[in-house]
């Protein structure tokens, strides 16, 4: 099953990095893994091709199978953190925006599944759903 990793990025202002289409939908950057490739800079180049940065990544944080083309892929998010603010867009994109779940809501996304996600990391970087050691 091939993998589709997900970069969920968030900012100082606890905003995320959303990229517009040319269907105008609003999505996540995202990397196709080849079988051959390490996660960390396959996902790390795809950012960095589409958006024009370097980010850290903190840890991955969800995962689900996905429909994509009609095809099942096994999909994997993590929460990265920009090491610069100056966004590049690649070609692929005609706008991009740092947005708030809330403002997420008004916007048409390319999934429900970029929301969900945006809100799974705002749980985790408020301190809630880690796991703690007994």
């Amino acid at each position: 099953m091939e993998t589709v990793q997900q970069a969920v990025i968030i900012n100082e202002k606890e905003q995320f990095l959303i990229l517009q289409d040319s269907k105008k939908l609003w999505r996540l950057p995202l990397d196709e893994l080849r079988e051959d490739e390490n996660f960390e800079d396959s996902l790390k180049e795809a950012i960095k091709s589409e958006c024009g940065i370097d980010v850290d990544i903190l840890y991955q944080f969800f995962s689900s199978i996905v429909k994509v083309d009609g095809k099942e892929k096994f999909n994997v998010a993590y929460l990265c953190r920009p090491k610069s603010k100056a966004i590049k867009l690649s070609e692929d994109f005609i706008a991009y925006k740092w947005a708030k779940t809330s403002d997420m809501k008004k916007l048409k996304l390319a999934s429900q599944q970029v929301l969900e996600m945006a809100e799974k990391a705002n749980i985790l970087i408020n301190g809630g759903g880690q796991i703690e050691e007994e």
